[in-house]
């Protein structure tokens, strides 16, 4: 019957270390239900310990090939993907206009772009949608306009290219490609009834994003090229042991954030905390009404005993780990 016919999609993370997939059905009542999920390393560990990407073996065949291998294992029936690409892959900035017609913010964005994008223009793929609509700040009533903020996101096309390219090779249907950070946002925000901004810090592999999201839309992004490896890294330099022993004492109990005798001095991590001070200093002076209410931490670290705890110390609001199976059907 019309509106009960389950429909499938595949949803695939192009991240720096792993490929994610997940297979989702969606019924006649909107839930969404797990059928599939997986992932693939990007390289095992006798490549990770090798000078693997030589000119002989190009990384996008690679990629290629274990995203068709990854496909196989898990034996997916979508017939249509949904593909998520590093928040590094793309820029993402607010835009203050007036308020205008569609028509208006289209030619405005041309114009904005030119300033935001370090990049020529057609070298770039680019989008806009409208987040919020205010009143100017001033306290002169004459002067007082309505304003609107509209958010510029950008992507080398040769990049978007690349990972449409792979979609193809898969011979599945591409259905969205967007950056990472939008769809951890819908995770954190999808099903809640959150007010005020939520700072998603998420912290990957070689790269972090600190996603600044309120009411579902995405006010700021700022990507780094700072990740776990580099805790890992700090670990094995520390206690003289190899990748997968220090590995192991990350995931460990031992809190090296909060308690004095096992504390350890990771620059990643204070870099990772500096920026987020900046993004709390920005928002306070150009939202002064709206405060950033909560932390939402993401990836691999958030799970490292004592760091929520140690966060939460630092910013002095509530900070959760990121439960994107929440709004999701999970069969045992």
């Amino acid at each position: 019957m019309l509106g009960f016919r389950k429909q499938s999609v595949l949803g695939v993370d192009f991240g720096t270390s792993h490929i994610k997939a997940v297979e989702l059905t969606v019924g006649g009542n909107g839930v969404p239900r797990l059928v599939n999920y997986g992932h693939i390393e990007m390289l095992s560990p006798e490549e990770k310990n090798a000078s693997f990407f030589s000119v002989e073996k190009s990384l996008d065949k690679e990629v290629a090939r274990r995203f068709d291998l990854l496909l196989q294992r898990l034996d997916v029936k979508s017939k249509s993907i949904n593909v998520a690409l590093p928040g590094s892959s793309g820029l993402v900035s607010l835009v203050e206009l007036p308020q205008m017609t569609e028509h208006e913010i289209e030619r405005a964005i041309q114009f904005e772009a030119t300033k935001h994008i370090p990049l020529p223009l057609d070298e770039v793929a680019f989008s806009w949608e409208i987040v919020s609509q205010k009143e100017n700040n001033t306290s002169n009533e004459s002067q007082k306009k309505k304003m609107i903020d509209v958010l510029l996101v950008a992507a080398l096309r040769k990049e978007v290219e690349r990972f449409e390219q792979y979609v193809k090779n898969s011979k599945l249907a591409m259905n969205l490609l967007e950056l990472e950070i939008f769809s951890i946002a819908r995770s954190v925000t999808w099903g809640n009834k959150l007010s005020g901004f939520s700072l998603i810090v998420d912290i990957g592999s070689r790269a972090t994003n600190l996603i600044l999201v309120r009411e579902g839309a995405v006010y700021l992004n700022r990507s780094f090229s700072t990740g776990s490896g580099e805790i890992t890294a700090t670990l094995v330099k520390s206690f003289g042991v190899s990748t997968d022993r220090a590995e192991e004492i990350k995931q460990g109990d031992r809190d090296f954030f909060n308690n004095r005798e096992s504390a350890l001095a990771f620059s990643a991590i204070d870099l990772v905390t500096s920026e987020i001070s900046r993004i709390f200093d920005m928002n306070a002076k150009k939202y002064p009404s709206h405060a950033i209410e909560r932390i939402v931490l993401s990836g691999g670290v958030a799970n490292m005993h004592g760091f929520q705890k140690y966060i939460a110390n630092l910013y002095h609001v509530p900070v959760s780990i990121i439960d994107p199976w929440k709004n999701i059907v999970c069969d045992e």
